[in-house]
């Protein structure tokens, strides 16, 4: 086999490594299923999951999400989860969705920030501070338990197994991924 010189093997100075990338994704799939299941465990466990969610992934997998990353996650709730939520985090939500609280220290984009060429060759690809200057905000939709585990009917099938490996086949667990 020959070598083809015009063929890039690496990426340029400052590219994510793809083996980086990969790991990184493989941890957030992980995680977010264990934060859906832990949220289907209970009705306090959803609204801890949805109130904190960095600090419960943290508890639950050791999860640090990449610099710059706010992470949201939102779940649909009765009036009666409605209203244990909002005691929890003294708010007044309604339409029956429950969602993080935006914090107050969540980075702001800059308007004055722009790309720079020189700064390419510092391994950054023009895009110096990027967790400070362009955050990136994401909301997660946690799933609804599955209707057989809500009636608390025993089966011998596992059915939360079942459903959170379905709904990860969906991709939808993957809000990083192209």
């Amino acid at each position: 086999m020959s070598e083809d010189k015009n063929v890039k093997v690496k990426g340029l100075t400052g590219d994510e490594s793809i083996l980086e990338g990969l790991e990184g994704d493989n941890e957030w799939r992980n995680a977010w299923a264990r934060l859906i299941a832990y949220a289907w465990m209970s009705e306090a466990n959803l609204i801890d999951a949805v109130a904190d969610p960095l600090k419960e992934l943290k508890k639950l997998s050791n999860f640090t999400p990449p610099p710059g990353l706010v992470l949201r996650v939102q779940a649909a709730a009765d009036d009666d989860l409605q209203k244990k939520y909002n005691e929890k985090i003294d708010a007044q939500l309604t339409d029956n969705v429950i969602i993080t609280p935006e914090a107050s220290n969540t980075p702001k984009p800059s308007t004055k920030y722009e790309y720079n060429s020189n700064d390419i060759g510092e391994g950054k690809n023009g895009w110096e501070h990027l967790s400070r200057r362009l955050p990136t905000v994401v909301i997660m939709t946690m799933p609804p338990r599955p209707k057989e585990l809500n009636s608390g009917q025993s089966s011998s099938v596992n059915v939360d197994a079942f459903a959170l490996a379905d709904y990860e086949c969906t991709v939808k667990t993957q809000p990083f991924t192209c």
